[in-house]
């Protein structure tokens, strides 16, 4: 019997760039330039830095590029690095259903091992679609992470990005299903550290990962093939029994791809999605009104029961933190 990671897996090894709708090509190209130009944002900020001095002070042989770092290092650790830096200003897109921030682990990982490989532009959008696809599938079926205390940009990113570099490995799928199994037991991130700059290596790691994940399957290296929804798997250690319908993550893949159905989403303030809603409703009023601080008294603002949760920093010390609080 096909188990759902072989399944999943199966359609990362068929799928070809020639059968992607141009609406789902389209978001792939749209959101690497997002992406890339963000992550080159980033660059300035300490965490950023820190990571790149990281990467560097390695020394490891390779020829991946680490953005605006000046240097080539290999696959693993450019990823690790552009994904810090795409992450470290939460400017990088998000997509709903996926739970998580989408574009920030999955083109670190692409890139990385694109000019490994020597990717083409097509097989770099091919892979960025498959990524997607496997990270919502697997996201949308389960029950929300973040309240569990698990960041789920990391958790599932690194399923997503796995995809994404299996298939620029031209991983066959017996390959990528192990692969998969590998990358399960390496998801980690911890949504107590939103507001530090651990929250940027969340995707930093998860895009490395992910690498290493698709690599020591290359190489023989074997894991459960049914790793993401078996009776111990991934689903049970971050779920805690709650019900998940596994079936579902595999049925009418690509039906519409997620990249087009629910699609990424663009951001438009360098912080939390959350308050954007917020912080549009309070540009309007001050616009229309022509409000002053002076002339509010208090503010009163409903939100879903995950906004307070993420949101935790009533009284923000810096930059980081006011990224997490509607205050």
């Amino acid at each position: 019997m096909t188990t759902i990671t072989q399944k999943l897996a199966a359609f990362v090894a068929d799928t070809t760039y020639d059968s992607l709708p141009p609406e789902a090509t389209d978001v792939a190209r749209r959101t690497l330039l997002d992406t890339a130009g963000v992550a080159l944002a980033g660059r300035r900020e300490s965490a950023a830095d820190i990571a790149c001095r990281y990467a560097q002070s390695l020394q490891c042989a390779g020829r991946a590029s680490v953005l605006a770092g000046g240097f080539q290092t290999s696959a693993e650790e450019a990823a690790f690095a552009n994904g810090v830096l795409s992450h470290v200003l939460d400017y990088d897109d998000v997509g709903h259903r996926a739970q998580g921030h989408l574009s920030a682990v999955l083109y670190p990982a692409i890139l990385a091992v694109a000019e490994e490989v020597g990717s083409s532009g097509k097989e770099v959008v091919t892979a960025y679609v498959l990524g997607v696809e496997c990270w919502a599938r697997v996201a949308w079926t389960m029950p929300l992470l973040h309240t569990k205390g698990w960041h789920p940009t990391s958790i599932f990113g690194i399923l997503g990005a796995t995809a994404a570099v299996s298939k620029l490995m031209k991983l066959p799928a017996d390959q990528i299903a192990h692969a998969f199994g590998i990358a399960a037991s390496m998801a980690s991130g911890l949504t107590q550290n939103f507001g530090t700059d651990t929250k940027s290596l969340h995707a930093g790691q998860a895009a490395k990962n992910a690498i290493v994940a698709a690599k020591l399957a290359a190489q023989g290296f074997t894991a459960a093939i049914d790793a993401i929804e078996g009776a111990l798997g991934f689903q049970v250690g971050f779920f805690r029994g709650e019900a998940v319908d596994s079936k579902s993550m595999t049925a009418n893949l690509g039906q519409p791809f997620a990249a087009i159905d629910p699609g990424v989403n663009v951001k438009k303030y360098p912080c939390c999605m959350l308050p954007h809603r917020t912080i549009d409703a309070v540009l309007h009023l001050t616009k229309t009104h022509d409000l002053r601080a002076a002339d509010i008294e208090r503010i009163d603002c409903q939100m879903p029961f995950l906004g307070p949760k993420i949101l935790s920093y009533d009284r923000p010390k810096d930059g980081l933190t006011a990224k997490f609080s509607l205050q």
